[in-house]
């Protein structure tokens, strides 16, 4: 259990301090802040170890000593979301700005991305040149390399490095998101086009072929999102109105109806599967989503 709280908080804590940096709360908002998500987190490390114990005394440790895949994604999920709410929450107006989420959102999500993909080059280059070293017989790079006391350090210190040059040029992060933003635009015709022909193609296959692939839910849930993530692009603060002609523009508005349907029937597919199988982890969430 202390296993699993260390990890939790150690791995949390940092990149929180980072994401909520140049927000424009206060010192004391966000002191309390990072120490509410320290004990958070460490509390469901900790209830993660727990679940790690044998049942019995000659059991053996579980695979999972910090967590499920599902249990790891979703706390990363909830902490990312927290951030932008707790720094875009207006105290002198008492409501959040939409603008405002926005904006943070997505300077953490391309500021995460890029501080993920600099690290892993940099461990792609160390490899790169152990490799090297080893073809040579000097096989104490590629030792190093796999040290504990090398990794944690070295890594803390280039994710680190990574998050202050991305807060240094923060108009880079902009740019990028315009240049991002407005590719990613164009997917959600194609992408709402085939929502309204899944619809239409609906009567006439009725649902059993769907049933039959035994993830309906999953496939649903995932256009849906992608749904929601194109609109966001599309959309982006609300300030501005979407490139789309005024014809295209209308029948997007449209075509979005089909996301009712398409959600009902997924609500149905969990049901269905609930009441064949029981809950399950899976499903719990996919309820939720």
């Amino acid at each position: 259990m202390l296993f699993g709280a260390l990890i939790w908080a150690s791995v949390v804590v940092p990149p929180a301090y980072y994401l909520s940096e140049n927000t424009g709360i206060s010192s004391r908002r966000r002191t309390l802040l990072l120490t509410s998500i320290g004990v958070v987190y460490a509390l469901l490390g900790s209830y993660a170890g727990w679940m790690s114990e044998p049942l019995h005394a000659d059991d053996k440790y579980r695979d999972e000593l910090v967590g499920s895949f599902n249990q790891v994604v979703a706390a990363l999920v909830a902490g990312f979301m927290l951030l932008p709410l707790v720094c875009g929450w207006q105290s002198s107006e008492k409501r959040f700005a939409y603008p405002r989420l926005f904006e943070l959102a997505w300077r953490n999500g391309l500021l995460s991305a890029s501080v993920a993909g600099i690290t892993g080059l940099f461990w792609t280059v160390l490899f790169a040149g152990a490799m090297l070293m080893k073809s040579l017989g000097l096989n104490f790079v590629m030792d190093i390399l796999q040290e504990p006391l090398f990794i944690f350090p070295v890594t803390g210190t280039v994710v680190g490095a990574v998050f202050v040059q991305g807060h240094a040029r923060a108009e880079l992060l902009v740019n990028l998101r315009h240049y991002w933003l407005t590719l990613n635009t164009w997917l959600l015709p194609l992408l709402l086009f085939f929502g309204v022909m899944w619809v239409v193609a609906l009567p006439m296959t009725g649902l059993a072929p769907l049933f039959k692939t035994n993830s309906a839910a999953l496939m649903l849930l995932w256009f849906s999102a992608l749904a929601v993530y194109f609109i966001n692009c599309a959309n982006q603060d609300g300030a501005a109105v979407p490139v789309y002609p005024r014809w295209l523009g209308s029948l997007l508005g449209w075509a979005w109806l089909t996301l009712i349907l398409v959600t009902g029937v997924t609500g149905w597919a969990v049901a269905l599967r609930i009441q064949q199988y029981g809950l399950s982890e899976d499903r719990v969430w996919a309820a939720f989503i």
